[in-house]
């Protein structure tokens, strides 16, 4: 379920530099400090003279090879156990500055479709590319993409496995890009990324997240035979908007919206808006996202141990 991290050990003890590949050594003139970094896989190592040693990348890549698969809590383990012995030094005790938390999901359509279906996020930004939405902040994201198309920009070769599912692997991340420990509440270490109990509350974020999003139903213009005009003038908003994609309707709404007096009138105005959008008087539960409710629930209950 851990992807990339920044792992850093205050630490005086040197690492076994003979693993590493492209070796760099530096020099601080102001701090007379020598440090050198290099490679492991994936990862990148520093070591910063006598003080501390910093791990980044991704620990489902050092692994498995690659980050399609999720790393179970077994697996984390092993990784870490790999690393410690590669190494030459246990890093149980060093401190996570960031983390991210995903998994994927082989869905039978398209994911650009799944991605129409999805609204905002309470208490995020929201910004949207073809074949990925984000969620969040500069601190933490929660993001929806496909991973296929991700593992193409940076061109990296996909495994053969995995190739026939091209367009239909839907990755969900939620990247803690700092202040990991107020997130959890503790200075997380290595260590606690190997107990059952943080894995499942790592877990349980990444799903809390995805359900947080609010999802878009079909519009359904033949559920009711007749309307009143104010029901009718709902129809007609939720109409148009479904037409103009929601996306658009909201970037209206936030290009005009100090034209509404204070924050609780804006609150007020957004949430009777996606009543509106989403009245069950005229829409229905949207098939796709029927189908991805379903999965994420189901798939995030098997890793939790």
């Amino acid at each position: 379920m851990y992807d990339y991290v920044i792992l850093v050990k205050d630490t005086d003890v040197n690492i076994n530099e003979k693993v590493l590949v492209n070796v760099k050594e530096e020099f601080d003139r102001t701090t007379k400090e020598e440090s050198i970094s290099g490679e492991i896989g994936n990862l990148d190592i520093k070591k910063f003279g006598n003080r501390k040693i910093r791990v980044k990348g991704s620990l489902a890549k050092y692994y498995y090879g690659t980050n399609l698969y999720t790393l179970t809590r077994p697996d984390v383990v092993l990784a870490i156990e790999k690393l410690n012995d590669e190494l030459i030094i246990d890093l149980s005790d060093a401190k996570v500055f960031s983390m991210e938390i995903g998994t994927n999901l082989i869905m039978k359509e398209n994911i650009q479709m799944y991605l129409n279906c999805l609204g905002d996020k309470p208490y995020c930004e929201k910004w949207s590319f073809p074949g990925s939405d984000y969620f969040g902040n500069k601190q933490k994201q929660f993001i929806i993409y496909d991973k296929c198309k991700e593992i193409g920009k940076n061109k990296v070769v996909i495994p053969s496995e995995f190739k026939k599912y091209q367009g239909k692997i839907l990755r969900l991340e939620y990247r803690i890009k700092r202040r990991v420990k107020y997130e959890f509440n503790k200075v997380v270490y290595v260590k606690d990324l190997c107990q059952r109990d943080f894995y499942n509350k790592s877990v349980n974020m990444l799903k809390d997240n995805y359900f947080s999003v609010m999802k878009l139903n079909s519009l359904n213009p033949h559920k009711k035979n007749s309307y009143t005009p104010s029901e009718f003038m709902d129809f007609m908003i939720a109409a148009l908007v479904n037409k103009a994609g929601y996306d658009n309707a909201i970037k209206i709404f936030i290009a005009n919206k100090n034209r509404i007096k204070t924050n609780v009138y804006k609150s007020r105005f957004k949430s009777s808006f996606n009543d509106i959008i989403n009245n069950n008087s005229f829409s229905d539960t949207n098939e796709l996202i029927r189908e991805l409710d379903e999965k994420v629930s189901i798939v995030l209950e098997q890793y939790k141990q």
